[in-house]
């Protein structure tokens, strides 16, 4: 039986009706990214129900932080990404901004990065590699855009005094590292093989190799950290490509 988080169910009851009348997704203003469409609405609602909630945005997807959510995060993916422009002529407007200002969109699909995550996950845990990733779950699905839940972790680029690894997991580490041509942080890598194996974490990194690059195709120091009890986790796992 899946948990219910009463807290979540707070901060998503008023994203029917801020997702019902605007495209919901991320503004490209002249070529560079700019804020999401409805950021501010987004962010005032969830304000309201935690003064100290976070709601932050990359090019996929918000991920909404608090301490009242506890052990968890929100993740929600854009439908989009939104060339914005401004023209006194358009007929068919898609949207007035909040000085009454017309402005047209030039929409380019992107794919659910938060789903495709959710998918890996499955499969990993399938696997049992699923130790390497973040538990995420799919919580509800509101306006055809979907909600997920992941497990609330550290990202190593905010806790870089991460445990020191045995010698041994060390050289192994940067051993693969120069023979794979892996994008990881040796230190990290060399947790992992201490605390979940040298076997299964080769399997792992074989397995993202040959049949899931994605998995480790985008791993800063943002997207890799530790959980609340020191072990090494991928916390952004869907990759991504432009």
């Amino acid at each position: 039986m899946k948990k219910s988080y009463p807290i979540v169910d707070s901060f998503i009851q008023d994203f029917p009706q801020i997702l019902s009348d605007k495209p919901f997704g991320l503004k490209i203003i002249e070529g560079e990214p700019d804020y999401p469409i409805c950021f501010n609405e987004l962010e005032e609602s969830i304000l309201q129900v935690d003064s100290k909630a976070e709601i932050r945005f990359g090019m996929s997807k918000y991920v909404i932080t608090a301490p009242s959510l506890d052990d968890v995060v929100i993740k929600i993916p854009f439908s989009g990404t939104y060339d914005y422009y401004y023209d006194d002529d358009i007929d068919d407007v898609d949207y007035i901004d909040d000085n009454g200002m017309p402005y047209g969109f030039n929409f380019f699909t992107q794919k659910d990065y938060c789903k495709a995550e959710y998918e890996k996950y499955l499969e990993l845990w399938c696997r049992n590699l699923d130790c390497f990733v973040a538990k995420t779950q799919l919580y509800t699905t509101i306006n055809g855009i979907n909600i997920f839940l992941q497990e609330k972790v550290v990202p190593y680029e905010d806790n870089w005094h991460s445990r020191k690894p045995s010698a041994h997991s060390a050289k192994t580490a940067d051993s693969w590292i120069q023979e794979e041509l892996l994008a990881l942080d040796s230190n990290w890598l060399a947790n992992c093989i201490d605390l979940y194996g040298e076997s299964k974490t080769k399997r792992f990194i074989d397995y993202c190799n040959y049949q899931d690059p994605d998995i480790i195709s985008d791993l800063h120091s943002g997207n890799i950290g530790y959980r609340t009890d020191s072990t090494p986790v991928i916390l952004d796992f869907s990759g991504f490509f432009e």
